[in-house]
Formats: C-alpha cells, sequence, structure tokens
C-alpha cells in the first residue's frame, strides 16, 4: 500500500508511473486478503482502479450504524403515534441506509 501512495503523489517519478500498472493490479489481488480497510485505503488516495470493484458498491460500516441510529432515534420518537411519522423522512433515511449498505456485488459488473 506504501508504493500505491507514492504512486498516487503528484510527485512521484517517471520509474514509479511506469510500473503503476502492475503495482495497482497487485493491489487488486491483495484486497482479498487485505479486505475492506484496504479498499478504503485505496478510495482515499483516488487510485480508482486499485480497487476490487466501483466505490458504489463497498459497505461503509460507520456511516451506515450513524444512519441506523438516526432511523432507530426517528422510530422512538413516533412510537406512541406511528401515523404522525414523516413518510418523506423516514424514507429518505431507509435510501441512506441503502446506499451505505453497498449494492450487491456481480461479476459481470467488474472492470476488465
Amino acid at each position: 500500500m506504501r508504493l500505491l501512495a507514492a504512486c498516487a503523489a503528484p510527485e512521484a517519478p517517471p520509474a514509479l508511473r511506469r510500473i503503476e500498472f502492475f503495482l495497482v493490479r497487485a493491489a487488486r489481488r491483495a484486497m482479498r486478503v487485505l479486505g475492506l480497510p484496504a479498499a478504503e485505503a485505496a478510495e482515499r488516495l483516488g487510485l480508482l482502479s486499485a480497487m476490487p470493484v466501483l466505490p458504489m458498491y463497498l459497505c461503509r460500516p460507520v456511516l451506515f450504524r450513524w444512519a441506523e441510529a438516526w432511523l432507530h432515534a426517528l422510530l422512538l420518537r413516533h412510537r406512541a403515534d406511528p401515523f404522525a411519522l414523516p413518510r418523506r423522512r423516514a424514507r429518505l433515511w431507509l435510501k441512506v441506509m441503502r446506499f451505505y449498505a453497498g449494492k450487491p456485488w456481480h461479476r459481470r459488473w467488474a472492470e476488465p
């Protein structure tokens, strides 16, 4: 991952830029072992080609728990009178939760 960070830097030497393809390919293969933190690090670096999937397919557990807590608080406030629940706001939080949960990944959506 340090080599990827060096490749992402604007002042990277030309020799490192020439082998960037091979480093990115090795990083994609290593993502199977390294897991979600490595994919998030590649996204922070801005090297989308180093990610195993597109960013919209990644799960964001911290943000998902945050949205889940907000929805839970909204539901608890309207527990006594469920018909007073603002449906648009509840639907919005459900959409946010689905976004942060990540989309289901399928091989046909993978980059070649």
